[in-house]
């Protein structure tokens, strides 16, 4: 028996196995998603401006004895 054929028998079935694998996950994932999602929010008006306060700054200026940081944390 020739070794090409028993590689790409086993490439074969190896994808299958994979593509069995994916179909199950999917298929897993599709039947958890309904238990997940939370009811629509309603009554909540709207706005004409959102002032934002930025509570971490990334640059400081020099000499202020104030230590920023990469990131971005905001309070609306």
């Amino acid at each position: 028996m020739p070794w090409n054929r028993v590689l790409a028998a086993g490439g074969v079935a190896g994808l299958a196995a994979l593509a069995g694998r994916y179909a199950a996950g999917l298929a897993r994932a599709d039947r958890s998603w309904p238990g997940q999602v939370e009811a629509r929010l309603s009554g909540l008006g709207e706005v004409d401006e959102v002032p934002i306060l930025p509570l971490v700054e990334r640059l400081t200026p020099d000499g202020s004895g104030l230590a920023g940081e990469p990131g971005v944390s905001t309070m609306p």
